[in-house]
């Protein structure tokens, strides 16, 4: 359902990032919708899909999971953690699954262009969990080489899922522009 979106950022082979982290062309060398070839190979799964997609990719991804495979959701958007390790147990992925969620996401960015997107800010100090949280040391030194800095330990994926702004923060807009929306 998503190769015209990805089709542009495959051709070009890069990505064009401005903003808060300069302006940069960086590589995109594996750009594709087969979620086993996304899922096989990685270690770490960053899964950046809103609340209502994450149980889908819970399902597609549970086949190709192995033990020891960290799902990240970004974000997990009140219990999206938990949503998503009750799919994968329901599907049969193989135990040992940790799957975390920061509060929100790392970035605050939008695309500008099929290939370009504008990060407009660096959140610091967000808190991430680990589902089991035992498991969040060991998710945040997983995620420290890409996010370097940005992440901290939060107790458990209730305070990631109940501390998450979006509940608050949408609702209020949605209701003010009803009109233009519909």
């Amino acid at each position: 359902r998503f190769d015209a979106v990805l089709a542009p950022i495959r051709e070009a082979g890069v990505l064009r990032l401005t903003g808060a982290l300069g302006d940069h062309t960086v590589p995109a060398p594996v750009i594709t919708t087969d979620i086993q070839e996304a899922v096989e190979g990685a270690d770490v799964l960053v899964i950046a899909v809103p609340a209502f997609a994450q149980e889908v990719f819970a399902e597609a991804c549970a086949p190709f999971l192995r033990a020891a495979q960290i799902a990240v959701l970004a974000p997990g958007s009140t219990g999206g953690a938990f949503a998503f390790a009750q799919v994968l147990h329901r599907e049969g992925a193989p135990g040992g699954v940790v799957v975390a969620e920061p509060l929100s996401l790392p970035y605050a960015c939008r695309k500008i262009e099929p290939n370009h997107v504008h990060v407009g800010g660096v959140k610091r100090n967000l808190p991430l969990a680990a589902f089991p949280a035992a498991d969040t040391r060991r998710v945040l030194a997983a995620l420290e080489p890409v996010l370097p800095g940005m992440l901290v330990a939060a107790a458990h994926i209730l305070e990631t899922s109940l501390n998450n702004p979006n509940a608050m923060a949408h609702p209020v807009p949605v209701l003010l522009n009803a009109g233009w929306i519909e």
